[in-house]
């Protein structure tokens, strides 16, 4: 579903809500994570360039989220990394118009075919799911198989 890259990304900045009044060295985080040191910089650094973290150079270096936690969603974090992809094309004739060959619409609004519609129905929803969850709800004790919308208090 996501990219060991976003995974990774996700433990990094979860482990640096967990300390939010450090700036951590590389390898404390990449010790805790347990993901190699080498491709967590690199993951850090894709996360700095795209806000959802800071770093500081030096012996007093490291890093540390940009935002609180509680303004830091999980969607931010991918997003980051690995951009959310929407369909441009047809899934089934790789045209840019999606000309639903073969299919018989007669419903008001219906201009995609049904795999398209329905990958683009589910892609919007995977991203709305990821931008309502924050890692000041995990946190909080958010374990991730509670149906609804988390209540960050």
């Amino acid at each position: 579903m996501i990219s060991q890259t976003a995974e990774y990304a996700l433990r990094a900045c979860l482990h640096l809500a967990q300390h939010q009044d450090k700036r951590l060295p590389l390898q404390h985080i990449a010790r805790a994570t347990e993901v190699p040191a080498g491709y967590l910089s690199k993951v850090l650094q894709t996360l700095r360039r795209g806000g959802v973290v800071d770093s500081l150079r030096g012996k007093q270096g490291g890093f540390v989220l940009r935002k609180h936690p509680a303004e830091v969603s999980l969607f931010d974090i991918v997003n980051a990394v690995n951009p959310m992809v929407h369909l441009t094309k047809c899934p089934l004739t790789a045209d840019d118009n999606c000309p639903r060959h073969g299919f018989d619409f007669t419903a008001e609004g219906v201009n995609l075919c049904p795999l398209h519609n329905a990958i683009s129905g589910l892609t919007q929803q995977i991203e709305q799911q990821f931008r309502g969850l924050t890692l000041q709800g995990f946190l909080q004790g958010y374990d991730g198989t509670r149906p609804g919308k988390l209540t960050l208090g």
